[in-house]
């Protein structure tokens, strides 16, 4: 008991608060580590949840037991944190992969975990894995419509730069934020695997669009005053190109806002953010942004978007993971 209570209050601190979050966990009968590893959420009070920061705590404390982590090491809540999302992403147990950075001074194993994580982190990378076309129609019209209920739009037919009554042959998609074929990285962000079809994570967009989302060629970047969410061409070469079926150009959309007619209806910021970020550099490696100074400001606007849902450890993590060029 002694231990289970030093362990609780090391990571949680001394406050008032934690004191008091301890207490309560002896009154419900958790008072060692096998009970702790079965402890639900709602066996905690909903006056107590209100202590948002501190229950999050526990419960990533409780992931770090129940995934066999070493709860007599002197690490810090900060590596406790890193180390539970790194053993989600590869699957490994969180003593295992603590002895093996402990028996790697050269840091090697982290380096290429590193880069394997980064990897997964860019799903975009291959374009055909991601295209719409390999999921159900059932799946579509769902999130279709999901997504059309939650931003208000008008329509099937309602894109969100182009507006809506677009003609009949003109097709409107739900273009996914974060692609259906990499579900397990969203852990990194604070979501789960289900939450790939939340319509936050959809937006409704010319196919045209969609196709050149996908491949990093637009993105978009919220405002530095207001949430809205303008789209920015990056493939200087789609210019003068029009989108299919229309008399528009990709030039003429950019800078245009997302069209968000229900308040406070906003996608997944987080993944937008991130997005954003990943096709910036994606340009500057294509060589379609000539200085870093494009870059250099996509990434603080990038950032702007994930603080609005990212603890700052996660905002951390990711870009500890990402490449810095």
């Amino acid at each position: 008991m002694g231990k289970f209570k030093d362990f609780i209050l090391k990571h949680l601190g001394k406050s008032q608060d934690a004191k008091n979050l301890y207490k309560l966990l002896q009154e419900i009968g958790c008072n060692n580590f096998v009970d702790f590893r079965v402890l639900q959420e709602e066996d905690i009070p909903e006056n107590t949840k209100k202590k948002i920061v501190l229950v999050r705590k526990l419960f990533i404390l409780q992931e770090f037991v129940t995934l066999g982590g070493d709860y007599n090491s002197s690490l810090s809540f900060t590596d406790i944190h890193e180390q539970i999302t790194a053993a989600k992403l590869k699957q490994c147990l969180v003593s295992q992969l603590h002895t093996a950075l402990l028996n790697d001074p050269d840091k090697e194993f982290l380096n290429m975990m590193k880069k394997q994580v980064a990897a997964q982190l860019d799903p975009y990378e291959t374009y055909e894995t991601i295209s719409e076309s390999h999921y159900s129609q059932q799946d579509s019209a769902e999130a279709r419509n999901n997504a059309i209920a939650f931003y208000g739009l008008q329509s099937e037919k309602h894109c969100q730069l182009l507006g809506p009554n677009q003609p009949e042959h003109v097709k409107i998609v739900n273009a996914h934020v974060w692609p259906r074929c990499a579900t397990d990285q969203l852990v990194t962000f604070g979501l789960e695997r289900s939450d790939v079809h939340n319509p936050r994570n959809i937006l409704r967009l010319h196919q045209c669009l969609e196709r050149a989302f996908d491949k990093r060629e637009i993105t978009f970047v919220q405002s530095d005053q207001t949430n809205e969410f303008k789209l920015k061409l990056l493939n200087e070469s789609l210019r003068d190109t029009k989108l299919k079926g229309t008399d528009i150009t990709y030039g003429s959309v950019e800078g245009r806002s997302l069209q968000i007619r229900k308040e406070g209806s906003f996608p997944y910021r987080r993944l937008l953010g991130h997005h954003s970020l990943l096709s910036h550099r994606h340009a500057k490696a294509q060589g379609w942004l000539e200085s870093t100074e494009d870059l250099s400001h996509a990434e603080i606007q990038a950032s702007n978007m994930m603080e609005h849902s990212l603890d700052p450890l996660a905002q951390a993590r990711i870009k500890l993971l990402l490449p810095s060029n």
